[in-house]
């Protein structure tokens, strides 16, 4: 089948290079056209494992192109996938513009049978709006939903083995086509639901709020555990075992990021206010994440006193290991923090340092996690990077000037550490 994806960002690109992997033509048409010159060259404006080998291979076998340009290659298209970006407006709502402009754009090029597919995260509702903005120009163009479910760093994975696709339409066709399209995985027993639009952009919606909704109240946990004492770690080991609570999103530390759930939850937030419903579990996750860098860096300073001229190592930038993202980052959050507490930082990350350095002006940046420690006040690891456990923490204590190591994402070894002579702290 031949698909276009309108937007060649996280979602757009890893989508369409694996809707090609699956055995469709793929188009990705964005309008940045210097984006879409380095894609032509097997260039990615982003990191997300795998994605490099998966998007050469189907280059070179022709079933995936890129273009910058909307033109009557479009009227090939069974199905447009729209895959824009849907910032925040000061409301708290999504800005749908870039969708609508690109339903604008699109509309003189595709045929009559093409399905509109909105597969960036939008209000419930917005699928009518599209389809109202349709029927105003006499137009009967088929629109559905088609929400993703990427975990960054893991997307490859969840795009082969999808725990379930959702597809949002009353129009026969447009099921018709969607499912042809994700044929080759529910052909292997994944799961495709069927649903109206609106249900369908809420099933998003309401699946990063609960998976924000466990990461807060476990953070909230692990200051309770601090004041206790007891180990955070014991506990949500314990808690997990319960099937009905289950062992994702149990992992204490600075709080949540990226683009989807601090953008998600704020949306719908303001989607309930409209609607006038309060969500106050809601409100109190948003508030609670809100505060937790601020938290984190009392945390640091009752540790190491006064952080003024004290030189911190930082080792992590992105909101989680395996990707380049720093958007919402708790991670820039911490830093700028203790910018104003006056400290050094010198930091370091395997993959988001050419991004935080366009954020990130007072910051000095390390060639290596190990020159990052060298003359340190203290250690403070902000993500779980998996190079981070395995450094050579015999050769980083000798280096330090204050062997002092907050480990803000409980990923190192306590007993491996003091042995060595570490004053180590976690999180609970």
């Amino acid at each position: 089948m031949n698909i276009t994806f309108i937007g060649s960002g996280y979602v757009g690109l890893v989508s369409g290079t694996m809707l090609a992997e699956l055995g469709h033509n793929v188009t990705c048409l964005d309008t940045n056209a210097a984006k879409i010159a380095d894609l032509k060259k097997g260039i990615l404006p982003i990191y997300e494992p795998g994605l490099d080998q998966y998007l050469a291979s189907n280059m070179a076998n022709g079933r995936l192109t890129f273009s910058s340009t909307y033109d009557a290659q479009l009227k090939e298209s069974s199905a447009v996938f729209i895959t824009v970006w849907t910032p925040t407006l000061e409301s708290g709502e999504a800005d749908l513009s870039f969708i609508f402009d690109a339903v604008d754009n699109l509309i003189p090029f595709i045929n009559d049978d093409c399905v509109i597919v909105i597969k960036s995260t939008v209000p419930p509702g917005t699928c009518g709006k599209v389809s109202d903005m349709l029927k105003a120009r006499n137009l009967n163009y088929a629109v559905a939903s088609n929400p993703e479910f990427l975990r960054e760093g893991s997307a490859i994975a969840d795009f082969i083995s999808p725990l379930r696709i959702v597809v949002g339409s009353s129009n026969p066709n447009a099921k018709k086509v969607l499912e042809e399209i994700y044929a080759p995985q529910t052909s292997k027993g994944f799961l495709l639901i069927n649903t109206d639009p609106a249900t369908s952009e809420l099933i998003k919606y309401a699946s990063n709020a609960f998976l924000a909704t466990k990461l807060a109240f476990i953070n909230e946990i692990a200051n309770l555990c601090e004041k206790i004492p007891a180990n955070i770690e014991e506990l949500t080991h314990a808690m997990g075992l319960d099937p009905r609570i289950g062992k994702e999103f149990l992992k204490a530390g600075p709080g949540f990021g990226g683009s989807c759930f601090p953008k998600d939850i704020l949306a719908l937030s303001t989607i309930a206010k409209n609607y006038k419903t309060d969500f106050q579990v809601l409100d109190a996750v948003i508030n609670s994440n809100k505060q937790r860098p601020s938290f984190m860096v009392e945390k640091i300073k009752n540790i190491l006193g006064t952080l003024q001229d004290k030189n911190i190592a930082v080792l992590g930038l992105t909101f989680k290991a395996n990707t380049d993202d720093i958007r919402s980052s708790p991670a820039i959050d911490i830093i700028n923090l203790l910018i104003q507490e006056k400290a050094n930082i010198l930091s370091f990350d395997p993959e988001g340092m050419d991004n935080a350095r366009a954020i990130l002006k007072s910051v000095s940046f390390a060639n290596s996690s190990a020159e990052a420690c060298v003359n340190a006040d203290g250690l403070i690891i902000l993500t779980e990077w998996e190079e981070f456990k395995n450094m050579n923490f015999k050769e980083i204590y000798n280096s330090m000037k204050n062997p002092v190591i907050i480990d803000l994402r409980n990923i190192l070894k306590r007993d491996v550490l003091t042995n060595i002579g570490f004053e180590y702290h976690s999180v609970g």
